[in-house]
């Protein structure tokens, strides 16, 4: 039936056939052969029937889960084969898919290829449509403009910087903006000492001043942000310049930079480059025939203002996102954009508000935590399965709840079922993924940036060990930082100038004289946590512990005076050193896990999984654990006051990413404030029954030194760095 049906499909025939019944529209014959072979593969015709039927400007609000990738898929399927991708409405201007990031750019087009295959329609080929990002399609468009991001050897070369996780672009950010403060006396009065969050904070306020061109800038939530920078609305544009004009001497280019010269190029500013401005404009309006956005909620407003001219002179536009999980501010991002279109273009507007991805149980509670914000396009959430399982479990210290995070794993790999592990970011689930690599030693695939703990935001804690070790002088002001939060930057460096001089040769600063240089330094300075540590080393008893104890002394004090922002850093270290009972061991144990995280980040086909939401966006697992559900996790320590919805959308995104399970564990004394909007009962973790551990092949007959010398054998032989055991 569906053959013959599919036999008109596609192909260039009149308009109208007759019929018993009189003239029929062969595109509403067309279409009723389509929807007819949609339905016999299961979609369900009654939410996705008008979709599928839009034509013009069309916008889908589609929330996670809802089969928003299906929707768009049937949709291209219909349009290439009788709407306005068909052979005899296709022109020769460029028909384009596109979206924010590479890996959604990607799984769209698998997407659309794999709908394509299950309707029996995979000779229908997409090799004729562009798949691509936003910027990249923007970067070719400068290319052609003679913008040279190729050639280093020429001066006019720019560095297109598109992550600022990156250690480099992380060291000229941090000149920049610390040129930005001194210039325009930026920051705590008195005070020479710049944190990174308020450089991060500096940073989110011009990018997202830069991307409001097309309404009235104020700081909005940002404002107690910029009462504490000392900047003032009026000084913003002055320091917007300045950071403009730094980035020039290191000739880099940013995601603002790239969109603000694509708008520059369209807009005519004299009337000498009226002529060339009027012929870029009209050839960026005209070539493009067909537009297909996902992920719209990422627009910003400088975004929105260049892609307007292709809105309005593309007759077949295709937009879909979800306010609700829009989580790139610090990109510029405005979830506003979406009912911004929607005024200005008048389109076909279907909201995908059923998720078929989460269960009731799951969805039903972080449907009342999003709520909670505002701006966002008020549709009624709804699962389309029952049940599910949602639960959460507090825990006091980072190292139980990395166990607790172990056992859910094993269960779900019992079970057959994958499992994520996601934090708010790349180190939180750092404590879970190394004591799996230690204890299991099983594959994993890591989404994110994620690096070795040789990295300086490891090392920092794991320095700690010198002070057990000898003098413990080479690192002592940063030591002290880290064991004595609550003492001023400028006053550490004074402080470790004295100690130099101060602490014989022979002595050890950490336990010599009964503790007494920790001590004098805890007297003077009034540091609390310092005389704390004191008093819990003094009752260690007489004689000096060993090197692992005082360690694990100085590292579970670290957990409970440490800054939020290093909990993870701690938690992970701390995993580690419970592993072992010497120090040689601990950095053996390093090295093998930096070694594991080498061969999970090339990838693989594990059905273990640690990411972030922004790593694991648009994908999905049976079981989805929320690792470190806590405040100054969610929401984030270095965020900001002006970025608090957009943390909720990140924990929006984060738990919706459970098929059948979702489980957050949170500290005791630090929940986040958005698993208390959700008005979850908060349990206390026990040992999961029923857990057939002894079946499980866990090799713990081997050592860590036995566990390196195999892995060094198997990489010798060619073999994969990480091992193979039989349970996955």
């Amino acid at each position: 039936m569906y053959k013959s049906a599919l036999d008109n499909l596609g192909q260039d025939t009149p308009q109208v056939s007759n019929s018993e019944n009189g003239a029929v529209s062969l595109y509403e014959e067309k279409m009723k052969n389509y929807l007819e072979l949609v339905a016999s593969k299961g979609y369900n015709l009654e939410e996705l029937e008008p979709i599928i039927r839009s034509k013009g400007k069309t916008e889908l609000y589609a929330t996670a889960g809802a089969g928003k990738s299906t929707a768009l898929s049937l949709i291209f399927a219909k349009d290439k084969l009788f709407g306005d991708l068909s052979p005899e409405k296709r022109g020769k201007k460029v028909a384009w898919v596109t979206t924010f990031l590479k890996s959604g750019a990607e799984e769209l087009q698998l997407n659309i290829e794999r709908t394509l295959a299950k309707l029996g329609l995979s000779h229908i080929s997409t090799n004729d449509i562009m798949f691509s990002t936003l910027h990249s399609e923007f970067l070719n468009l400068l290319k052609l403009r003679g913008y040279n991001f190729t050639d280093k050897t020429k001066m006019e070369y720019y560095r297109f910087l598109d992550s600022r996780d990156d250690a480099e672009v992380s060291r000229i950010y941090n000149t920049i903006t610390g040129r930005l403060f001194r210039k325009h006396d930026l920051g705590e009065e008195g005070s020479n000492y710049i944190s990174q969050q308020d450089r991060k904070a500096l940073l989110e306020i011009i990018s997202n001043y830069r991307n409001c061109t097309l309404s009235e800038y104020t700081f909005g939530e940002a404002e107690d942000t910029a009462k504490r920078l000392n900047l003032p609305l009026n000084l913003l544009p002055d320091v917007v310049e300045d950071f403009q004009e730094l980035k020039k001497t290191y000739y880099i280019m940013d995601f603002d930079d790239l969109m603000t010269e694509v708008k520059r190029l369209m807009v005519s500013e004299t009337e000498e480059d009226s002529a060339v401005k009027k012929q870029w404009l009209s050839y960026f309006r005209n070539r493009y025939e067909y537009l297909m956005l996902d992920e719209a909620q990422d627009m910003s407003e400088l975004q929105y203002e260049v892609l307007r001219p292709v809105f309005e002179s593309c007759p077949r536009v295709v937009l879909v996102g979800d306010p609700d999980q829009s989580i790139y501010g610090f990109r510029g991002s405005n979830p506003k954009l979406m009912s911004w279109f929607e005024t200005d273009f008048k389109p076909e507007t279907y909201p995908l508000s059923v998720s078929y991805r989460c269960p009731s149980n799951i969805l039903n509670p972080i449907a009342k935590s999003i709520d909670k914000n505002s701006h966002r396009y008020k549709h009624s959430l709804r699962s389309y399965k029952e049940g599910g399982e949602l639960s959460a479990y507090r825990f006091e210290r980072m190292q139980d709840m990395a166990e607790a995070c172990l056992e859910l794993i094993d269960q779900a790999l019992l079970e057959g079922k994958s499992v994520v592990v996601q934090s708010r970011v790349n180190f939180s689930y750092s404590p879970a993924s190394i004591l799996y690599a230690i204890k299991r030693q099983g594959d994993f695939n890591l989404l994110g940036d994620v690096r070795d703990l040789n990295t300086v935001r490891y090392r920092k804690v794991w320095n700690l060990i010198e002070m057990v070790r000898g003098r413990g002088l080479v690192d002592i002001k940063d030591n002290l930082k880290v064991l004595a939060p609550d003492l001023k930057p400028w006053d550490a460096k004074r402080l470790a100038e004295r100690l130099m001089n101060l602490v014989p040769e022979n002595e050890n600063i950490l336990y010599s004289q009964n503790y007494g240089y920790l001590d004098f330094i805890a007297q003077e300075y009034g540091l609390k946590s310092l005389a704390t540590l004191v008093d819990k080393l003094r009752s260690l008893g007489e004689g000096i512990p060993s090197e692992m104890t005082l360690f694990k002394e100085l590292l579970n004090h670290v957990q409970y005076w440490g800054e939020p922002a290093n909990a993870e850093v701690v938690g992970t270290i701390a995993t580690l050193a419970e592993e072992v009972s010497t120090v040689s061991d601990f950095f053996m144990s390093m090295d093998f896990v930096n070694n594991k995280i080498a061969g999970a980040k090339r990838g693989g086909t594990s059905l273990v999984t640690f990411a972030t939401p922004f790593g694991f966006k648009g994908r999905e697992a049976d079981v989805n654990i929320i690792f470190d559900d806590s405040d100054g996790v969610f929401p984030y320590v270095l965020s900001t006051d002006m970025s608090f919805e957009e943390e909720r959308r990140i924990h929006f995104v984060a738990g919706t990413r459970g098929r059948e399970r979702t489980v957050y564990l949170t500290r005791s004394s630090k929940m986040s404030p958005f698993l208390k909007e959700m008005q979850v009962p908060i349990k206390g973790w026990t040992p999961l029954d029923g857990l057939a551990l002894n079946s499980v092949k866990l090799k713990k007959d081997l050592s860590l030194k036995e566990r390196m010398e195999k892995q060094k054998a198997e990489e010798a032989l060619g073999a994969a760095s990480d091992f193979s055991f039989d349970l996955w």
